[in-house]
């Protein structure tokens, strides 16, 4: 009997993956390799791992603004490649939907640079809102704070025609404590600046500067007392060793060197010969001694 056909190997049943994927978007198709979107978007990486023969998705949306999203994040030459004024609410809206993570921080880091947007701040409040954008979301706020006494923020549950941003009630009291906030800072800054001590004086620039900075110093401490001259005839004067005498040495009366007391300390204060035989301190002692026994004698 004759053998039958070998069965297949397993590796050959299995379809082959597809190596990118297609957005249909608006009627238009956008082709973006499988691992360049798995690198950019860890979403659609998880999603693509548990689908791996997804060929195409349909996307709600205009053409255009997706397009502007896949020139950014190919990294196109030019204006397409970076964030301006035209693509960045682009930008926002489909790094949110793909999932793309660093998009939402440099649209933030450009709207905070102080580029023209061409966005109210009105508007931009309502961005930051909507995208999770702290940072703007606080500079938007005190932007429309500080120009808000023109505007009318109803109460809550109020049926008057506000912007779509203002019926969250958290949005609204942030609005009014920055309104409140940014008043009292003006008022602050005009009474400082109305009873400014340099506005009551012709001080130049330079002796303003001068004036500030003797204020900042500290108060300079007097001079030091000259020294008093040293009377060499106190108690307290130190008399150095003869052998530390020099030419420019001061002399001294001999009247007012010290003598030796006239008691005897028992050996302790006693000087060997050689030390009177030096200084001379014996022979004037002995001729002193010698000359009070004469006068004494009959």
């Amino acid at each position: 009997m004759a053998p039958g056909p070998p069965a297949p190997l397993p590796f050959g049943r299995r379809q082959r993956d597809a190596r990118s994927i297609t957005f249909l978007v608006g009627g238009q198709a956008f082709e973006l390799p499988r691992p360049f979107l798995a690198i950019h978007s860890p979403e659609w990486a998880k999603r693509l791992q548990d689908e791996p023969q997804l060929a195409s998705v349909k996307l709600e949306g205009e053409a255009a603004t997706f397009g502007a999203f896949v020139n950014f994040l190919i990294g196109s030459h030019g204006e397409a490649g970076e964030v301006n004024a035209e693509n960045v609410l682009p930008l926002l809206h489909w790094g949110r939907e793909l999932g793309v993570d660093y998009v939402a921080g440099q649209c933030e880091a450009f709207l905070l640079t102080g580029h023209r947007s061409g966005l109210e701040p009105i508007e931009l409040l309502e961005v930051a809102a909507r995208y999770e954008l702290p940072h703007v979301y606080t500079r938007a706020t005190e932007a429309f704070g500080q120009g808000a006494h023109h505007i009318k923020v109803p109460e809550e549950g109020s049926r008057e025609a506000v912007p779509e941003v203002f019926r969250s009630e958290q949005i609204r009291e942030d609005a009014l404590r920055a309104h409140l906030s940014m008043g009292a800072l003006v008022h602050d800054g005009v009474m400082q600046k109305r009873h400014r001590f340099a506005d009551h004086t012709g001080l130049r620039d330079p002796e303003q500067r001068a004036r500030v900075i003797w204020r900042s110093k500290r108060r300079q401490q007097p001079e030091p007392d000259p020294p008093k001259d040293h009377d060499w005839r106190c108690t307290e004067a130190v008399w150095p060793h003869h052998s530390m005498y020099g030419e420019d040495w001061t002399v001294v009366p001999p009247e007012t060197q010290p003598t030796q007391s006239a008691f005897k300390s028992h050996g302790a204060s006693s000087r060997s010969a050689a030390i009177n035989a030096r200084t001379g301190f014996g022979s004037g002692h002995s001729l002193r001694m010698a000359g009070e026994q004469v006068l004494c004698e009959p």
